[in-house]
């Protein structure tokens, strides 16, 4: 791995691998069909909800980003929507915000896990 010249106080980015102090778990999805009529054509719609366990089994607090990818349809029939987390102008890529849409179709989260604890994010 290279890194590039940091100054002092200066924050960079590196991954280290995998850390046994930090457990994600992603429960089983849940799924939904809902049917109807639009303008005298038939409509599905199917909801799936994914929830994300992060524990943080350190003494000391943990910052994280958690990334997951958003499905992405291959059909033009097929239409994905994110319902939650809901996202203002999600097309509008800002690294402030503690929830985001990447550029990439992958909802970003920034956390920060207190000692010994775990949430649940969806």
């Amino acid at each position: 791995t290279k890194l590039s010249a940091t100054a002092v106080q200066e924050e960079f980015t590196c991954e280290l691998g995998y850390d046994p102090g930090i457990r994600v778990t992603y429960m089983p999805k849940h799924k939904y069909k809902k049917t109807g009529t639009f303008l005298g054509n038939k409509t599905m719609s199917i909801v799936f909800k994914q929830v994300i366990s992060v524990e943080n089994s350190y003494p000391r607090s943990m910052k994280l980003l958690v990334i997951d990818q958003l499905p992405v349809s291959t059909e033009d029939k097929l239409k994905i929507h994110l319902i939650e987390p809901s996202i203002k102008n999600p097309e509008k890529y800002d690294p402030t915000k503690p929830i985001r849409i990447s550029k990439t179709k992958s909802i970003e989260w920034d956390i920060e896990l207190a000692p010994c604890k775990l949430i649940t994010i969806q």
